[in-house]
């Protein structure tokens, strides 16, 4: 009887143990989801090698700023780009860009021209679609006025860092 008793525990158990196997399979596959949607996960994928420097002999009214960069980045958005870093700083939802003299800070890291900006997307759009969006025109006319040089190259692959988990001092949930 013992033994009958404890066969049915285990195929209890075990049948409780496929439920939870499944439940986080789930739970595991929603993470790498919501990692890979708000920045935090590496990713790897075709897109654009983008170099953005400053004009030869520039002064400081014609450098590359923040504000520049920042019309660049979402006309990448726009255009279809599904991550993005500069110089290494991977660029999420909560990622700023200031100005701090003549070096850009992103992600709290002082960065200087040349700026390298890869984007994974789709290559063979990606560029053209840029040129579709408001973002991108008004880049485009800051780049001719100002003398920016930009190279732009396809890469068949590449790899971007996950970025940064900030943790909120000061935000709370609401229901």
């Amino acid at each position: 009887q013992t033994l009958t008793d404890l066969r049915s525990d285990a195929r209890i158990l075990e049948a409780e143990l496929a439920t939870i196997t499944q439940a986080i399979g789930s739970a595991e596959g929603t993470i790498e989801r919501l990692d890979l949607s708000a920045g935090l996960s590496r990713v790897t994928g075709p897109g654009l090698r983008i170099v953005v420097d400053d004009p030869p002999g520039a002064d400081d009214n014609e450098l590359v700023r923040a504000d520049d960069l920042g019309l660049l980045l979402d006309g990448l958005w726009n255009a279809g780009a599904e991550a993005i870093a500069v110089d290494g700083q991977r660029i999420t939802a909560v990622t700023a860009l200031r100005n701090s003299g003549t070096s850009i800070g992103v992600n709290r890291v002082p960065l200087r021209a040349p700026y390298s900006i890869r984007v994974i997307g789709n290559s063979r759009t990606l560029e053209a679609n840029l040129l579709d969006t408001t973002s991108g025109l008004a880049w485009q006319a800051l780049v001719d006025q100002l003398g920016f040089r930009v190279e732009v190259d396809n890469v068949d692959e590449m790899t971007l860092p996950p970025g940064r988990l900030r943790t909120l001092a000061v935000a709370q949930g609401t229901q």
